[in-house]
């Protein structure tokens, strides 16, 4: 799933940016928009709804994804507990402010070196008897 939220990214903001996407790209986009459960918000009119599941723009699915956060030159591993082609959840929730960036480093296979980096911004935080939660938006294509 982090392998089709990155290629999806990386394509929106290609086309975001002004740049021609060619027939296989834009079906790879499309695909992608379907798979992650993508709504046009603006279309359906939920832009401006109070509960939350009408204004997200993907479906969310609840993962259990060992991670890194990298914030201001420290590491502290984190679980990516929630997911979405718009951002993610971790537990525990790091020190941050909403607004504040973090990269968040998932390891794949090392022998390939493949490593997913999402640059992420907070935008809420809880915290309860059982532990606290961090929900980023992501920011930027993933490297």
């Amino acid at each position: 799933m982090l392998h089709m939220i990155c290629e999806y990214r990386r394509l929106k903001l290609r086309r975001d940016l002004g740049e021609s996407l060619d027939r296989v790209e834009l079906s790879r986009l499309s695909v992608n928009e379907r798979a992650l459960g993508h709504r046009d918000l603006e279309a359906v009119g939920g832009v401006s709804s109070a509960r939350g599941r009408e204004r997200r723009s993907f479906a969310r699915n609840d993962v259990a994804i060992p991670a890194v956060m990298e914030v201001g030159g420290s590491e502290q591993p984190v679980t990516i507990t929630n997911l979405s082609g718009g951002g993610l959840v971790v537990t525990p929730a790091p020190a941050l402010e909403r607004g504040e960036l973090a990269v968040v480093r998932v390891s794949g296979d090392a022998a390939a070196g493949d490593e997913i980096r999402l640059t992420s911004q907070a935008v809420w935080r809880s915290g309860t008897a059982a532990g606290s939660a961090l929900g980023m938006s992501f920011v930027g294509m993933p490297d």
